[in-house]
C-alpha cells in the first residue's frame, strides 16, 4: 500500500506532462514520463542540497 503511493508521487510529474501533451502511445509516454521525472526530481534533490550545504 505504501510502496504504491510512493511510486504514484514518484511518477506524478511525467504522468501530468504525458496526459496534459495528450500523449497515448505507451513507448512514447514511458519515454516522455521517464524524462520529466528525472529532470524534476533532480532538480528537487538540488534544491534541497543547496539549502542545506550552501
Amino acid at each position: 500500500m505504501m510502496s504504491n503511493l510512493l511510486l504514484r508521487t514518484f511518477f506524478f510529474p511525467g504522468e501530468l506532462v504525458c496526459s496534459a501533451l495528450g500523449v497515448t502511445e505507451p513507448e512514447g509516454r514511458m519515454m516522455l514520463r521517464t524524462l520529466v521525472d528525472i529532470l524534476v526530481w533532480n532538480a528537487v534533490v538540488l534544491l534541497l542540497a543547496v539549502l542545506i550545504f550552501g
